[in-house]
């Protein structure tokens, strides 16, 4: 029992605590582990490019919905007119990561973080480029 409490406090201290009625451009920023990247990281080797997107805040919602939201092991936790919350989980050790997007006139920042582990071997920079393809796809 206690180690079950203590893994939970360990899973639910990764996951994004974000208060999505007062979200302003910034998404939350990586932390010291090497299993994160972010559009607006402070840290250079968890920086990635942002998303250029071509369209409307609508258009962003629907391009989400439609392109990412249907990918397996993938589902939309938290989303409001300019931001979704998506988890996604591994195939074989079905590990959560958690993936931001915040557009922002014709730009979509993005973070992709394990909540477990220290290092994901490039698989939330992977993601993130996964991610890029899909949405600039006409």
């Amino acid at each position: 029992m206690t180690i079950s409490l203590l893994l939970s406090s360990l899973v639910s201290a990764q996951i994004p605590n974000r208060n999505t009625s007062s979200l302003t451009t910034a998404i939350v920023d990586c932390g010291n582990k090497p299993n994160c990247v972010s559009s607006q990281a402070s840290a250079q080797d968890k920086k990635i490019a942002p998303v250029t997107f071509n369209g409307t805040a609508e258009d962003f919602q629907n391009a989400v919905k439609e392109k990412i939201a249907s990918l397996p092991r993938t589902k939309i936790v938290n989303q409001t007119d300019a931001y979704f919350h998506i988890e996604f989980t591994t195939a074989i050790m079905r590990f959560t990561d958690d993936v931001e997007l915040y557009f922002d006139n014709g730009l979509i920042h993005v973070r992709s973080a394990s909540r477990v582990g220290y290092s994901d071997l490039g698989a939330n920079r992977n993601r993130v480029e996964e991610i890029r393809k899909l949405l600039q796809k006409n």
